[in-house]
């Protein structure tokens, strides 16, 4: 039977906590460009909505992958195993940066420590 719904998510690959930071940040964006809410100015959601996109992306663009490959065996058949480590690099710890910053300036605002986007 066909889903009558089918959903548009199901293609995404949501399986770390940083690529699950990505699209949560782009639905506070697309949101907060749309609703505005009591309370907040725009300016200070949607920057922390980009903070939120960045630092999803800087920790992706710092992930490494490993693959190798194990040879048939009598005892052993053939595998494929992929090992994923972490390794910082000047483009993916600058999006990180920029992401935290952007989320602090937001929050500050936000609780009225200090008025950055006025």
């Amino acid at each position: 039977m066909a889903d009558v719904y089918p959903n548009p998510l199901h293609n995404l690959k949501l399986d770390t906590w940083y690529r699950v930071l990505i699209p949560i940040g782009a639905i506070w964006t697309f949101i907060s460009l749309l609703i505005p809410i009591q309370g907040f100015t725009n300016k200070e959601l949607i920057i922390l909505g980009l903070g939120v996109i960045a630092i999803g992306i800087g920790e992706w663009k710092n992930e490494r992958h490993s693959t190798k490959f194990v040879d048939k065996t009598y005892f052993n058949p053939f595998m494929k195993i992929t090992q994923t480590f972490r390794v910082n690099d000047k483009v993916g710890v600058s999006i990180e940066i920029l992401g935290i910053l952007a989320i602090i300036f937001s929050l500050l605002n936000i609780f009225q420590l200090a008025d950055f986007l006025s």
